[in-house]
């Protein structure tokens, strides 16, 4: 007869998703993730099967819940300049509430470790690809609403915003002054137009 779980599986999934973001993949030892996760060795193993295996569900965790206002804001139906600043709003009102401390998951794991291993590589990645295509669909759309120009280079802003947010992401870990960043993200946006 198989044993029953005897713990919360989304409270770990949380706990380890919170541990990953602090400590990163490398340094998220699997005795640490237990020990915040509250699990033990066969637990971990039998439901997770590795470290590997659970910083994927905890990359699924952050994106469809602990992100999921950000893509609210970029999906929603007002014209595309407001979802684009909307975004960027909802980015720096949760680094102003957690004092930058943390960054981004997915922008702190893009690192040169994860990123030579296929699997995460392509999961992440994966994630990127998504932003862009949300982003390059919005702009060709808003280019037929006409809400853009017919010479928007949609590609181009795309990736130039993905560019931005990981550096959002990157210096916040490093200031307080939020102001600042929010004027620069303001004279960039008006640079590509948006």
């Amino acid at each position: 007869m198989a044993r029953t779980k005897e713990f919360d599986t989304e409270k770990a999934i949380k706990a380890a998703t919170k541990l990953f973001w602090r400590e990163g993949y490398k340094k998220a030892s699997v005795q640490a993730l237990m020990k915040v996760m509250n699990i033990g060795e066969g637990s971990f193993y039998n439901t997770y099967k590795s470290k590997k295996n659970l910083f994927i569900m905890c990359l699924d965790y952050y994106n469809r819940v602990l992100t999921k206002d950000r893509y609210d804001a970029l999906v929603s139906e007002l014209p595309v300049k407001e979802r684009i600043r909307n975004y960027f709003n909802v980015i720096f009102d949760s680094l102003t509430l957690s004092r930058g401390v943390q960054g981004c998951l997915a922008s702190n794991s893009l690192t040169y470790e994860i990123l030579k291993d296929k699997t995460l590589n392509k999961v992440l990645l994966k994630e990127v690809d998504k932003f862009r295509e949300t982003l390059i669909e919005s702009f060709d759309e808003a280019k037929l609403k006409k809400e853009l120009p017919s010479d928007f280079h949609s590609q181009f802003a795309a990736n130039s915003i993905i560019t931005y947010v990981h550096g959002i992401f990157k210096i916040a870990v490093t200031t307080n002054d939020f102001e600042e960043l929010r004027e620069q993200t303001d004279f960039f946006l008006s640079s590509l137009r948006l």
